[in-house]
């Protein structure tokens, strides 16, 4: 049997013997993100691009329709928003998919129900694209809000209007204005839609037998080879139809079409009302055409060329994993280690972005100092080191100190094993000759070291508080030292700071023969911890520093917050009246322990001692509160030790579906 007439030049042929004509889709690839991440050219070369933002939230009171995402493409057949953008080979740029806004809520009260506005979406290139969230409805007499495209306004005689269109203010419009609402009667209210990418909202049509106003018309683009309509605005109660390109329309909630930026519709006040859908980028750089050595026939250097070039059409690989508890937020799994542990890594991602994994590395929180008899008030510890980043391929609301725009806090996984370790807390002070509270341990994750918190200081000599993670709280003054210095955070330096300084301990004289001591509360890590304080015939020991409040399970969640310090109390005069007692520093919001509270005798007779300073959480990597004292030359005279640190924890987010 003769062989084929080219197999001696590529080795085999694959494919039919039926006519082929190559498509000039296939001179181009095209690359759609419909969630955050990372593109790397492919070529230097010029790439087109379609830019859709989130769509704004609907109304559930007397509504409008949601706007729709900002709407910005090289591509038509719609009108131009630009040209296409210079692109170099190998070099990768962040790509930002922005949210949909939310429905507004139903019942009361009112200021639920407008809903909020679409994030915006983001190819950061050379020359970076910007499109705008679209804007929330209006409700009752409020108007639609300005974005991208503009919210439906609410329904009241007061006749709302919608919002503008093209809030980025771009030369080509990006999105059109929202539909004015209209009231005939108490129980005739219609709001406008939203507007759309390639067309206004339609305003309320003022008639008690029309409906709600129609959200605008989206806009047309064939960028990925087929023609796709984006961006329609979301259709106003009662009745309004939602925009062409993904628009919801009026009803029990509808939302917006996932990846095109429509608008959400306009709901019932009992049932809430449709979120925005979320947005979409698309970007088309040319590549080399594909070649056909006969019709109907791929030979082998095809397929391989094509591999190579990134266009044969590949079934999407995600990251596989073992190790901790694990659990899932949508397309996103979540290790969770609350000891030290193995993270391994079975298999990698097809695309390197989604190799960029999301973490948590908090270290173990401080003790809380020790306190001796005769007033001797303890600091709180400092929180554990607080390290954290929110990878674009597994996005979530992370804390202040997301450290993703440094590229050395940034971790790719590779098939292999990771240690994970998780620093254990600081020992508690110790209220025998009144010690420091002990440091927190170290929590590590590849190349990432957070930092254990400095242990709250005490007033034995004095021991100083500890610099760490954060830094513990200074401990009660002596007679010869007016105040003592809370300890310094952020030990040794990472950028953002893992964490904050404690607060300074205090002396206060109340009268010719007595005084009051008040410790500081221990660092947190997104603030310092609060200095000791004296208020009227009490004292008060200092906060703990707020911790970091972070959503990568999927709910909001704070960590790492400093230890309160110890406060004590006085008589209203020296050797009678009634005592009072001492406020204890409230731990820092992230696991702090509290400071004790202590008392004052009255007439020689001692109060009963109260608790030790509270334990910071386990796994938040909380601060442990001071420990206080009671006595004042009366027997009997008594400390108290403080509270434990909290342990650390380790989580580790990736996409895996």
């Amino acid at each position: 049997m003769a062989s084929p007439t080219n197999s001696s030049q590529n080795g085999g042929i694959i494919g039919v013997s039926n006519a082929f004509t190559p498509s000039s889709c296939l001179s181009a690839k095209t690359t759609s993100f419909t969630s955050s991440g990372t593109f790397t050219a492919q070529a230097t070369a010029t790439a087109d691009y379609l830019v859709i933002a989130g769509g704004g939230g609907g109304a559930s009171s007397v509504n409008g329709g949601g706007g729709a995402g900002g709407y910005r493409s090289s591509v038509g057949p719609s009108p131009l928003q630009g040209s296409a953008i210079p692109v170099v080979a190998g070099v990768s740029v962040d790509v930002t998919i922005g949210a949909g806004g939310a429905g507004g809520g139903p019942g009361s009260p009112t200021g639920t129900h407008g809903g909020t506005p679409g994030a915006n979406s983001i190819f950061a290139g050379s020359t970076p694209i910007t499109s705008t969230g679209g804007g929330r409805a209006g409700y009752c007499a409020v108007a639609g809000a300005a974005g991208g495209s503009g919210g439906g306004g609410g329904a009241s005689n007061s006749r709302p209007k919608g919002g503008a269109g093209n809030a980025g203010s771009f030369p080509v419009s990006e999105g059109n204005n929202g539909g004015s609402g209209w009231s005939v009667y108490a129980n005739f209210n219609y709001g406008g839609g939203g507007g759309g990418a390639g067309g206004v909202g339609a305003c309320s049509p003022q008639s008690p037998s029309q409906p709600g106003g129609n959200g605008g018309a989206g806009a047309v683009n064939n960028i990925t080879g087929s023609c796709v309509t984006y961006a329609g605005g979301g259709g106003a109660e009662p009745g309004g139809s939602g925009g062409a390109g993904g628009g919801g329309p009026a009803g029990p909630p509808n939302n917006g079409t996932a990846n095109t930026g429509g608008g959400g519709g306009g709901g019932a006040p009992t049932c809430g009302s449709g979120n925005g859908g979320t947005g979409i980028v698309v970007i088309k750089e040319p590549t080399a055409s594909i070649p056909a050595s006969a019709p109907g026939v791929w030979s082998m250097q095809s397929v391989y060329s094509n591999v190579r070039a990134g266009t044969w059409v590949q079934t999407p690989v995600f990251i596989s994993a073992t190790g901790g508890t694990i659990t899932e937020d949508g397309d996103f799994r979540i290790h969770t280690f609350n000891s030290s542990a193995t993270f391994a890594v079975t298999q990698v991602a097809t695309s390197a972005a989604d190799n960029l994994v999301s973490y948590i590395v908090a270290a173990g929180g401080a003790g809380g100092g020790g306190s001796t008899p005769n007033w001797a008030q303890a600091g709180g510890g400092g929180a554990g080191g607080f390290r954290e980043v929110v990878s674009p391929s597994s996005p979530y609301t992370g804390s202040p100190l997301n450290g993703y725009p440094t590229p050395g806090n940034r971790i790719t996984v590779s098939a292999t094993s990771y240690s994970i370790v998780v620093g254990a807390g600081g020992t508690a002070g110790s209220s025998s000759g009144g010690t420091k509270g002990g440091n927190g341990g170290v929590s590590t994750f590849d190349s990432i070291t957070s930092t254990g918190g400095g242990g709250g200081g005490s007033y034995n000599n004095p021991e100083a508080a500890v610099a760490g993670g954060s830094g513990g709280g200074g401990g009660a003054a002596t007679a010869c030292t007016p105040n003592t210095a809370g300890a310094a955070g952020n030990t040794p330096p990472v950028s953002p700071a893992q964490g904050s300084a404690g607060g300074n301990g205090n002396r206060s004289f109340q009268g010719p023969s007595f005084y009051q001591n008040f410790a500081g509360g221990g660092g947190g890590a997104t603030a310092v911890g609060g200095n000791g304080g004296p208020a009227a015939d009490s004292s008060t020991g200092g906060v703990g520093g707020a911790g970091a409040t972070s959503e990568i399970t999927g709910s909001p969640v704070a960590y790492a917050g400093g230890g309160g310090g110890a406060g004590a109390g006085v008589n209203n005069s020296p050797g009678s009246g009634t005592p009072i007692a001492g406020g204890a520093g409230v731990g820092g919001a992230g696991g702090g322990g509290a400071g004790q509270t202590t008392g004052r005798t009255a007439n020689g007779i001692p109060w009963s001692p109260s608790s030790t300073g509270g334990s910071g959480t386990a796994n938040t990597g909380g601060g442990g509160g001071g420990g206080g004292a009671n006595g004042d030359n009366n027997s009997p005279e008594f400390g108290r030790p403080g509270g434990a640190g909290g342990s650390g924890i380790v989580m580790i987010r990736y996409k895996y579906q």
